[in-house]
């Protein structure tokens, strides 16, 4: 994982790049490190250097009734899900991770939805204000349950 795992994740975005499918990582320290891996291989490399069973993530997820868009909990960080670019194919990495303690707000411009950071990064999203509002209170509600277990 290079040196992702130094770093406070600030947000992880597929983008198609001259190397194709490529994934970055925006951290709190304003750094953006390129990984040339689709965001699927990416996550499965980040959790599994993390130690972490994502099947039993979602397992336990789906018995609190969160079925979609469910959040990855990394270092005692809780990322929500983000739909960040239109697919191009079946299985397209569309969606991208935003660390919901880094976020300062949602705002909409015209038909815009951007999520602004604490540090003024702006990341432009194709999710509604809604949806990721639902995205972002669940995401603190796990990371109350996390902080009240610790």
């Amino acid at each position: 994982m290079k040196r992702v795992h130094d770093e406070k994740i600030q947000a992880i975005v597929p983008v198609y790049t001259e190397y194709g499918d490529t994934t970055y990582v925006y951290t709190k320290e304003q750094n953006k490190i390129l990984y040339p891996n689709t965001i699927r291989t990416f996550i499965k490399n980040l959790l599994k250097f993390y130690m972490i069973d994502f099947s039993a993530l979602k397992t336990k997820f789906r018995d609190l009734g969160i079925k979609q868009n469910i959040p990855l909990i990394i270092d005692n960080q809780v990322l929500v899900k983000v739909k960040v670019r239109k697919p191009i194919g079946k299985s397209d990495g569309a969606y991208g991770y935003i660390n919901i303690s880094e976020l300062k707000r949602i705002q909409v411009e015209k038909t815009v939805t951007y999520i602004v950071f604490k540090d003024g990064y702006r990341l432009k999203t194709l999710d509604s204000r809604t949806t990721l509002s639902k995205n972002i209170l669940t995401g603190h509600e796990i990371k109350n349950i996390l902080d009240s277990k610790f």
